[in-house]
């Protein structure tokens, strides 16, 4: 039932394999506190108070609120899913209220960081490294483009159209979106191809190792936190923090939010207006800091 579920979730909803592999893992970890294997299995059996007990013991054992919303999303799904099979005649978890998450603001990299970000890999390019090129690329890509770390990973050499200065992006769900490059951008982007070239037998996706194969999650991570630890002293140094900042720049350069949430490749407004929370508060602490009478 479960493996019949996560085909469906590649065939038809052409999720992600990160996503599909984080679906499993949830669903994984749901049969794991039944006591059961994977194959073992049988959703007839399951109850409304099996999954509200699973919930209540992955709270108390640590598991953040976010997690557990996630989780008990990706178990709503395969109900939803059996519903649709016919395999099951309701679904356990449909009355089930899922915990609130605290909102917390996106970290970003302040301005002044990313200069210096940059004034770093402009450095990293100079002596014709594949590997320092490849680098520096990796980090103006995610803040100058916005991009997610798995749309990077699968962004193919033959959607960066150098000629109008944009690349092809395929986000969740194979959301097809197009993002301008500037002319710093398309300049690196040269500089590594170049480099590229050099590689026998390189795999379609731009972003490669030496030996010319596709590039991972922990390479993209490492990479963005050895550069970016140089410049910052935040403690959370990922891929995504530059996704937030180049949201964040955007919006306080004058860029219009429905604008920003196409870039994004964001499915609702929702998910871009948490960047407007994050200005302000940005206006407020400095405010504080700033204005003489402002703690009196």
């Amino acid at each position: 039932m479960i493996q019949h579920f996560l085909t469906y979730l590649q065939s038809e909803k052409h999720y992600s394999q990160h996503t599909i592999l984080a679906y499993q893992r949830d669903i994984y970890d749901l049969c794991h506190f039944l006591n059961i294997t994977p194959q073992q299995f049988d959703p007839t059996l399951l109850s409304e108070d099996d999954i509200k007990l699973f919930i209540v013991h992955k709270l108390d054992t640590g598991t953040t609120t976010r997690t557990v919303k996630r989780k008990l999303s990706a178990i709503h799904s395969l109900f939803h899913f059996l519903l649709k099979i016919n395999a099951v005649q309701n679904d356990v978890t449909q009355r089930i209220i899922t915990p609130k998450i605290p909102k917390y603001l996106p970290n970003f990299f302040k301005d002044s960081e990313m200069n210096d970000a940059t004034f770093l890999t402009e450095h990293l390019t100079d002596g014709g490294d594949f590997l320092q090129t490849r680098d520096a690329l990796i980090i103006q890509l995610l803040y100058q483009t916005g991009i997610r770390r798995a749309e990077l990973i699968e962004l193919l050499e033959q959607n960066i159209d150098l000629y109008n200065n944009q690349i092809k992006v395929f986000g969740k769900r194979r959301k097809e979106r197009l993002i301008p490059i500037g002319q710093e951008l398309k300049t690196l982007i040269q500089q590594y191809l170049t480099l590229r070239q050099q590689i026998p037998n390189p795999q379609p996706q731009l972003i490669l190792t030496p030996d010319g194969e596709k590039t991972t999650n922990y390479i993209i991570q490492k990479t963005v936190k050895n550069i970016m630890q140089q410049v910052s002293s935040q403690k959370k140094l990922s891929p995504h923090v530059l996704r937030h900042t180049f949201a964040t720049a955007m919006l306080n350069n004058g860029a219009n939010i429905n604008t920003i949430k196409q870039l994004m490749g964001h499915a609702s407004l929702a998910a871009t207006q948490i960047y407007t929370h994050t200005t302000f508060q940005q206006a407020k602490d400095e405010y504080l800091h700033s204005h003489p009478r402002a703690n009196n």
